[in-house]
């Protein structure tokens, strides 16, 4: 998979709606975020998380995400 961060987002390339995504906080909790679609690419808004460390769970693959307080 590949992404490119974009001022407040991340795009992911490659990615459709039938791929599974979602964000976890350190404690295993669902965080409610948001995650737009376009052609092949999913767009997460990285203003909707805390200010903390999260986990992207993307088709399995779990990746580490670190938002820094502002």
């Amino acid at each position: 998979m590949t992404y490119r961060i974009e001022n407040d987002r991340i795009v992911f390339f490659g990615v459709t709606s039938a791929d599974r995504i979602k964000v976890c906080s350190i404690s295993g909790a669902t965080l409610p975020v948001h995650l737009s679609m376009e052609v092949n690419n999913a767009i997460l808004q990285l203003s909707t998380l805390p200010s903390d460390v999260c986990i992207l769970i993307l088709n399995g693959k779990s990746f580490k995400l670190i938002k820094p307080k502002q």
